[in-house]
């Protein structure tokens, strides 16, 4: 909750991380739970179910995650692009950029003032 409050996690990771938890707590607090989910899954022991439990949860972990780092790498995709275009439309003649916004950043190719 804290880090929901601070502004650190999204929402949605806070959502598949506390439901895990709470799957979690309800799988070993409550040891009848486990014997309906081993019968549910059709294995022979319980371990075996909990052990394909947490792979199918690792799974769907990093299926979200990939989403989250593609959506993020086509955010920077549109942001370099529009620097770039940025950096045209302020340049005289597609020369070196001359204007104070980049050249406050340290953005003139990579040179430092």
């Amino acid at each position: 909750m804290y880090l929901l409050r601070k502004g650190r996690i999204e929402g949605t990771t806070f959502a598949i991380w506390f439901a895990i938890s709470v799957g979690i707590f309800t799988i070993f607090a409550v040891p009848v739970s486990l014997y309906y989910i081993y019968r549910l899954l059709g294995t022979q022991f319980s371990l075996s179910s909990v052990l394909m439990i947490s792979f199918f949860s690792t799974l769907a972990l990093l299926l979200n995650l990939y989403v989250q780092l593609t959506a993020l790498k086509t955010k920077v995709e549109w942001l370099a692009l529009e620097v770039a275009l940025l950096r045209s439309a302020s340049s005289p003649k597609g020369g070196g950029d001359t204007s104070p916004l980049f050249r406050d950043a340290g953005m003139e190719g990579g040179e430092s003032e």
